[in-house]
């Protein structure tokens, strides 16, 4: 479904569809082509995980009504304001030591690696989010969407024991694409 507002167009997914090619904005099918941003089963997927899944379908009905979205502050809100659990994020120069540290605690009764793992997804979901259903990407978004994929990559070694040389597929995928998008706006604004 598509909607059209103050020369924007938007793109909605349906319920019988979910995230799906057709429902999404074209620069978004031109930059991020694979599979993952589709899969709405793959926890590892931006809109897979029920914390990715939710956010993009909030993020979805807060555009349908036509109310102004502040993108950078999007996941802040969807976490605390909307579910009421500890937003944690990812910030430049953050040590291994300090992540063990943040993970090892308890937030509101939730195990600190689970509420950093909802951060990421929330912020992954909220990125691709804007990009899927408007077309373009928040600036101060975009930032934070590479923290969270570089916090995602040190929890997969730190927490859950990935050995192997390369980043996991789902990380150096969106990395990936994420890097060509912003180079390519980068150069159109130049």
């Amino acid at each position: 479904m598509q909607q059209k507002t103050m020369d924007v167009q938007l793109y909605f997914d349906t319920e019988d569809l979910g995230p799906h090619r057709s429902t999404s904005h074209p620069l978004f099918r031109q930059y991020f082509a694979d599979d993952l941003y589709y899969d709405c089963c793959d926890e590892d997927a931006p809109f897979g995980s029920d914390e990715g899944n939710d956010t993009l379908w909030e993020l979805q009905n807060i555009l349908r009504k036509k109310q102004d979205v502040n993108f950078a502050d999007f996941p802040r809100w969807m976490i605390e304001d909307e579910w009421g659990l500890t937003y944690l994020p990812p910030q430049s120069g953050q040590t291994d030591e300090q992540l063990l540290e943040l993970a090892a605690q308890s937030y509101n009764g939730l195990p600190g690696d689970m509420e950093l793992l909802n951060t990421v997804q929330v912020i992954l979901a909220a990125a691709f989010g804007q990009l899927k259903i408007v077309g373009q990407l928040d600036e101060a978004l975009q930032a934070l969407a590479f923290l969270a994929l570089d916090r995602w990559e040190k929890m997969y070694r730190l927490l859950y024991g990935w050995s192997e040389a390369e980043p996991p597929y789902n990380i150096r995928i969106m990395r990936r694409d994420l890097t060509v998008y912003a180079n390519s706006r980068k150069r159109l604004e130049e």
